[in-house]
C-alpha cells in the first residue's frame, strides 16, 4: 500500500501482507493503525500536525514513524506491537510519546526527539538515539531489562526504570548529561564518553558499574 497525496482528518487503518509506504509527508489529524505480516516494512511520516499512532503491529519487517515539531504521540487505547526493529523521529524539536503500558517493543527502538518517553509491557532494547530528555520504563519483571545496541548522543538527560531488570548501557560513545536508574536487578552499567553525572537514583543489591571519559 502507498499514498501519494495528503492524508484524511479522521482515523485510518492500513492491513496489508506486504509493505505499507506512507512517507509522502501527510497531514493525518486521526490515528493511524498498521497492520503488516512477515517481513514486510511500515512506514508513516506526517507533516504540519502531529501524528497519532493507532494500533501498530509487525512481524520481523521494520517500523519507521516520522513528524515535525508537533511530534508524535499514540492513541490511549492503542498497542505498538513492534516485532521487528523500529524508528521514531521528529524533527525541529518534537517530542515523542510512547507511554502505553502494553506496548511491546521487541526489536530495538530508534529514537529521535527533544522530551521523549517509551513504555513497554516486557525489555526494551535502545537503537541509536539522540534525545534532550528521555525516560524509558520496562515491563518491571527480572527478565524485563533495558539495554541498547547502539549510542545515546546528544549529551541529554536519562531515566531509565527497569524494575527487577537490569539496566546495561555500556557504549562507549554514550554521551548522557544526567543519568537517572531505577533498578533492583543483577547489574547497572553506565558508560559515557565525557563526564557522567548521576541522578535520583534506586538500586538493588546488584553490582553497580559507572564509567566516565572525563
Amino acid at each position: 500500500i502507498t499514498q501519494a497525496n495528503v492524508g484524511p482528518s479522521s482515523d485510518v487503518r492500513f492491513t496489508s501482507t506486504g509493505s505499507v509506504t506512507l512517507d509522502f509527508g501527510h497531514g493525518f489529524r486521526g490515528p493511524v493503525s498498521v497492520n503488516v505480516t512477515g517481513a514486510s516494512t511500515a512506514t508513516i511520516a506526517n507533516t504540519g500536525v502531529a501524528l497519532t499512532l493507532g494500533s501498530i503491529t509487525t512481524a520481523a519487517g521494520a517500523f519507521t514513524a516520522t513528524a515535525g515539531a508537533q511530534g508524535i504521540g499514540q492513541d490511549p487505547n492503542s498497542v505498538l506491537s513492534l516485532v521487528g526493529a523500529s524508528s521514531f523521529t521528529a524533527t525541529g524539536g518534537g517530542d515523542i510519546t510512547l507511554n502505553n503500558s502494553t506496548n511491546t517493543f521487541t526489536g530495538a527502538v530508534g529514537l529521535s526527539g527533544d522530551v521523549v518517553s517509551l513504555r513497554g509491557t516486557g525489555a526494551v532494547i535502545l537503537a541509536a538515539s539522540v534525545v534532550n530528555t528521555l525516560t524509558v520504563k520496562s515491563g518491571g519483571a527480572a527478565a524485563h531489562s533495558i539495554t541498547q545496541t547502539g549510542a545515546f548522543t546528544g549529551g541529554g538527560d536519562a531515566t531509565f526504570d527497569a524494575g527487577a531488570g537490569n539496566v546495561i548501557f555500556t557504549t562507549a560513545t554514550n554521551d548522557f548529561d544526567t543519568v537517572s536508574v531505577f533498578s533492583t536487578g543483577t547489574s547497572v552499567a553506565i558508560t559515557d564518553t565525557g563526564a557522567l553525572r548521576i541522578g535520583n537514583s534506586q538500586l538493588g543489591s546488584g553490582t553497580l558499574s559507572l564509567v566516565a571519559g572525563g
